[in-house]
């Protein structure tokens, strides 16, 4: 099979070769026992009463949203880890055709039903959406931002002058292009709970989506300013005392 890495002796050496998924499992013991112990808190926190603490049943839905959440990451750093075995992930999914892999197969459509469960879970309770929602945007957008500073980045030379001007540019063009949508677009909206979303007014999703999205950049573009002032004196420093790491080219 091409695409393995010479470094995993466990790496399936060809496709007639059978994936032993009970072995699989006990080597990988740990990631199915911390999926199970987020499944049962988020089955938990699915059946669990809010109490008298103010906004007790936004924080069920929180912690439940997490658990999840988290349940799910799980599953995926499981599959990833089978994906190593094989090599590739197109390697993977031909492993599910093998007649000697059933256990495999079975593996797959019973975690896929489990998913869809959850995915059914989720969709009837409208905060639990909304919330995943509202987190997906902000990390999307962390995501996003990161992405356009680094691709910069890399297309300016090596030094502490361009990298620092690039940083002080970018960052100030984002505050300010964030900061006049949010004052002259956005200003004029009622911010909602999630309490109070519904798929009924999906202008007011969409709105909501927005707002969190441009408050995401201006805050990250106000933190990337900060960092780029801060950084203006500790490179000086460094230059002065003759160990700047700063000025390496390539």
């Amino acid at each position: 099979m091409s695409g393995i890495d010479n470094h995993n002796d466990d790496t399936v050496s060809s496709d007639d070769d059978e994936f032993d998924l009970a072995e699989f499992i006990d080597e990988r013991s740990s990631l199915f026992a911390v999926m199970g112990v987020f499944v049962a808190v988020a089955a938990y926190l699915s059946r669990a009463r809010p109490g008298p603490i103010t906004d007790a049943e936004m924080m069920l839905k929180i912690g439940y949203t997490a658990s999840l959440g988290l349940a799910l990451l799980m599953c995926f750093l499981i599959y990833r880890s089978m994906r190593n075995e094989f090599g590739t992930w197109a390697d993977l999914r031909r492993a599910h055709l093998q007649r000697d892999n059933w256990a495999l197969t079975g593996f797959t459509v019973l975690i896929g039903l489990v998913i869809l469960s959850v995915m059914h879970m989720i969709t009837l309770n409208d905060p639990v959406v909304f919330l995943l929602l509202l987190t997906g945007t902000s990390v999307f957008t962390l995501i996003a931002f990161l992405n356009v500073v680094y691709g910069v980045g890399r297309r300016v030379p090596r030094s502490p002058l361009w990298r620092i001007s690039t940083m002080f540019v970018v960052c100030s063009f984002v505050l300010a292009a964030s900061f006049y949508v949010r004052t002259r677009y956005l200003a004029g909206i009622e911010i909602t709970t999630i309490q109070e979303l519904t798929f009924a007014d999906p202008v007011t999703i969409v709105l909501m989506l927005t707002i969190v999205f441009v408050a995401t950049v201006q805050s990250l573009a106000a933190v990337g300013l900060i960092a780029t002032l801060v950084g203006i004196p500790v490179v000086a420093i460094d230059k002065i005392r003759g160990v700047s790491p700063y000025d390496r080219t390539g």
